[in-house]
């Protein structure tokens, strides 16, 4: 990988796994992810993230809600990439 070339090693299809649920309000602020409350309790946001500054728009949106963040994996590529 190249750094500085705009970090497109960066986007692709992201898994965030918080503590506790979202209620519908809040979920709202995360456009473009699908929010699934899971039976442990746990929230899971999946989605596109399209690049680093989006990735990083992302856990900031997560942290200004206040809910903990459990985890975070990028699962695949957006569609269109290789």
């Amino acid at each position: 990988m190249e750094f500085g070339s705009g970090a497109s090693g960066t986007s692709g299809i992201y898994e965030f796994r918080l503590e506790g649920r979202l209620d519908a309000r809040v979920a709202r602020r995360f456009e473009g992810l699908c929010a699934m409350a899971l039976r442990s309790g746990k929230t899971l946001l999946v989605g596109p993230i399209a690049d680093q500054s989006a990735l990083y728009g992302t856990l900031d949106r997560i942290r200004d809600t206040g809910a903990v963040l459990l985890g975070m994996r990028r699962i695949g590529a957006r569609r269109g990439q290789a």
